[in-house]
């Protein structure tokens, strides 16, 4: 785990600053329909005459009316009385067949049917499918991000993805920058999420909680307003949402699943020194190393060129860091790291292309399986381009 990822528990990362609110997305929609499901809304019970007191209940003939006629006119009474009854009985049954099987279908919904998901009004977004820390959640949280000016990428896919978003703005006189970070633990299944921002202008909290919300919204049920509320100066706060572990300060925030493996992700190894330092000693510059250090410099068409990495046990540990010092427009230098970076392999051509279209503070991006970063700073007239490269972690 890198050091911008951290445990629940962990301690935040530097205070630094991040951008200007953005604003907040409105809440999914609930479901809209009659209360609650499977009871249905029809007339109330037949089967009980709903008439005069007394209806249904045969008057007590024999106590008046004339002796010689009691026996028939008894005889003549229950017949008609079972008639009604029978009419009775009839009516109530079509009642409730018109009622289940008729009637308004909003009142009676069909217990069986699952309850509406539609939104309230024509504005309001869909509501997160697939359940907490699905796969198809994530998908949706991509696209809401990608419409916020994030750029996402499909970092790693074996043996599960790691899909990583990043944000780079100018920001007064640095840059507002974030990274979020998905891990899947399948193919379904999300099993973590990392979210980190700085910015000059010590904002970075605002650009933290819009994110924080959209990740509830998407992941977490709906729960986007619980997850804000981790993110605060001065405090790192852990608390279980939808059975997920979610914890953050100020700076950063993350939410685990109970059983996340983190032992699963496999970031492929970064070319050893062996294989790289011929093509960067053809490039122009000469390689030194100093114990576990190594420095190459020298200058390339007219640039100052350097690159520096560690080694331990013969693999490169630390990454590589590749800086160019000139005077003249940046994008000579990053033109000529980006030829380096990919004759050694650090990166492809989509990469290379990324760094020399781009030489612009704070931008990011992951490429055949590695992470690229640029920091420019300037003074006097000179500009230093220094881009890294790591392994995605």
């Amino acid at each position: 785990m890198s050091d911008d990822q951290h445990p629940p528990n962990g301690d935040a990362p530097a205070d630094p600053p991040g951008p200007p609110p953005y604003g907040q997305r409105p809440r999914y929609g609930q479901p809209q329909g009659p209360p609650p499901y499977g009871q249905p809304q029809g007339p109330p019970s037949y089967g009980q005459p709903q008439g005069p007191p007394g209806w249904g209940q045969q008057p007590q003939w024999g106590a008046t009316g004339p002796q010689g006629t009691q026996g028939s006119n008894r005889k003549l009474w229950i017949i008609i009385g079972g008639v009604v009854l029978a009419l009775i009985v009839l009516i109530a049954a079509v009642a409730v067949g018109v009622s289940q099987f008729g009637g308004d279908s909003e009142a009676s919904p069909d217990p069986s049917s699952p309850p509406s998901t539609s939104s309230p009004s024509d504005t309001a977004a869909p509501a997160p499918a697939g359940g907490p820390m699905s796969a198809s959640g994530a998908t949706e949280l991509i696209s809401t991000l990608e419409a916020e000016d994030w750029t996402c990428y499909d970092s790693l896919s074996d043996p599960v993805p790691v899909k990583r978003c990043f944000y780079a703005q100018p920001d007064g006189s640095g840059t507002t920058s974030a990274k979020m970070t998905l891990q899947y633990q399948s193919e379904d299944t999300v099993g973590a999420v990392a979210a980190t921002a700085s910015s000059p202008s010590a904002k970075q909290s605002e650009l933290l909680k819009t994110v924080a919300g959209y990740v509830g919204e998407t992941l977490l049920n709906g729960n986007g307003s619980d997850l804000q509320g981790l993110i605060k100066a001065g405090t790192t706060e852990t608390i279980d949402i939808e059975g997920a572990s979610a914890s953050g300060s100020d700076s950063y925030f993350n939410v685990y699943a109970p059983d996340f493996d983190f032992a699963q992700i496999e970031a492929p190894p970064l070319p050893s020194f062996n294989e790289t330092r011929s093509t960067i000693e053809d490039a122009g510059l000469k390689c030194d190393q100093d114990g576990r250090t190594v420095i190459c410099d020298g200058e390339v068409n007219g640039i100052s060129l350097s690159a520096i990495t560690v080694i331990e046990n013969g693999e490169v540990a630390g990454g590589w860091s590749v800086s160019a010092n000139s005077r003249g427009p940046i994008r000579r230098g990053a033109e000529v790291v980006a030829t380096l970076l990919r004759d050694t392999g650090l990166t492809d051509d989509d990469g290379a292309a990324f760094v020399a279209a781009n030489p612009q503070d704070g931008q990011a991006g992951d490429f055949a399986g590695y992470a690229v970063s640029i920091i420019i700073s300037s003074s006097s007239g000179y500009y230093n381009l220094l881009v890294s490269v790591d392994q995605v972690r």
